[in-house]
């Protein structure tokens, strides 16, 4: 029997969103969703992360950053102060997670962050060594 082996060159996938309903000061490492994500069923890297607040806060600090069982990678953190959308770019490989990671979203926020707004983040994934 003949087996096709079909290669693709990027294995971009959108994970999320991961939310958080309503957001409040002095949070510290707290996983957005309330786990610690999805399971990644292949190793890869995150290679970008959008995110929206449906409120702008006029104080404080906001951030945000992917986490793989439940730690986030510092390579990944994005500072939120006044915006209501954001978003990173990241090279392939400076944020890798091994298969059966569970791949999430991690946030924090200083004592003068004052919105209470809700927050969406999508993580943006390559998966390697996919064979189909």
């Amino acid at each position: 029997m003949l087996k096709e082996r079909i290669a693709t060159r990027h294995n971009v996938v959108a994970l999320g969103p991961f939310t958080v309903d309503a957001l409040a000061a002095s949070a510290s490492n707290q996983q957005a969703g309330g786990d610690d994500g999805v399971v990644a069923p292949w190793a890869g890297s995150v290679i970008g992360m959008s995110g929206v607040l449906s409120a702008a806060a006029s104080a404080g600090e906001l951030t945000v950053g992917a986490s793989a069982d439940g730690a986030e990678n510092a390579n990944s953190t994005v500072t939120v102060t006044t915006e209501t959308v954001f978003s990173a770019r990241f090279d392939a490989g400076r944020i890798p997670f091994a298969a059966d990671e569970q791949l999430g979203v991690e946030f924090s926020t200083d004592g003068d962050w004052d919105s209470t707004g809700s927050l969406k983040v999508t993580l943006f994934v390559i998966f390697e060594n996919m064979d189909f």
